[in-house]
């Protein structure tokens, strides 16, 4: 009887060092340089931090999924939507405790104006990038933008948008907030 338990413990011993490991708790160096890559996250990000260890694993699985290795652009869509629901979260807990605020604070004061606008009608689509609207961070690294030039972007993106029956709702801001805007998106360099 004594050698049937052994063996069943040995057994059990090898079977267990034959699984794949569990997921990380928190997300790897490769999951962060994949954030800071594609949506701008870096270690000082507020978004990735406030996530519990269950949300790192889930975005984990998601920047990993062996079924989206070829299929980047719908890895890049699922990881932005997880993204921005974590966004939202933390802004509904700044909202309720800060009711003047829509979102955190950023860091730079001169760039809040334009974040605000962005928190109320642009980040669905641009805070990390959804489908073809890019994200902020990528239109930062495309080099200066000036309030002018972003204000026609928005108004031949819209426009096309809507000639060709996709959902995109008009925004329309004042030459002032399209340069509070640039600033803000300028920040995320």
């Amino acid at each position: 009887m004594k050698e049937t338990w052994l063996s069943l413990a040995l057994m059990a011993a090898l079977a267990a060092s034959t699984l794949p490991p569990a997921a990380a708790a928190e997300l790897t160096d490769t999951d962060r340089r994949y954030l800071q890559a594609e949506y701008g996250i870096g270690r000082q990000d507020q978004t990735v931090p406030a996530l519990s260890a269950q949300q790192q694993k889930q975005l984990h699985a998601l920047i990993t999924d062996p079924q989206l290795k070829d299929v980047p652009a719908v890895r890049h869509d699922r990881v932005a939507a997880f993204l921005f629901d974590a966004h939202m979260r933390q802004c509904q807990q700044t909202a309720s405790s800060h009711p003047d605020l829509v979102c955190p604070p950023v860091a730079d004061a001169k760039a809040e104006p334009g974040k605000e606008i962005a928190d109320r009608q642009c980040n669905f689509c641009h805070l990390f990038g959804m489908g073809r609207a890019p994200s902020f961070y990528k239109l930062a690294r495309q080099g200066r933008w000036a309030g002018d030039r972003l204000a026609e972007a928005q108004r031949r993106g819209h426009e096309n948008a809507r000639r060709l029956g996709q959902q995109m709702s008009p925004i329309g801001l004042t030459r002032e907030q399209f340069d509070e805007l640039v600033v803000y998106i300028e920040s995320l360099k």
